[in-house]
């Protein structure tokens, strides 16, 4: 009785926001109750930051991103050359 089966469902949350979903896979007989051991994994949605997932992890993207927007114009600063030359 070994058969593979593939299922696909829609999450109830379909926002990619980096947080896991407890996933657990488990047969009923028709008065509800389970007749199967429970399966189960945690699925996480990787590739993406934000503030729900970890604050201090966001904060810290957020300020290099914007160090990395600032040095351009600060490296055209010091590049320039003097006035008095």
């Amino acid at each position: 009785m070994q058969s593979r089966y593939s299922l696909r469902f829609q999450s109830h949350r379909p926002v990619a926001d980096g947080t896991a979903r407890d996933i657990k896979i488990y047969v009923v007989d028709n008065e509800g109750q389970a007749v199967s051991d429970v399966a189960g994994f945690v699925n996480v949605v990787r590739g993406v930051v934000v503030p729900q997932m970890n604050s201090f992890v966001y904060l810290l993207f957020l300020a290099i991103l914007g160090g990395l927007v600032a040095l351009p114009p600060l490296l055209r600063k010091l590049k320039r050359p003097s006035a008095e030359a």
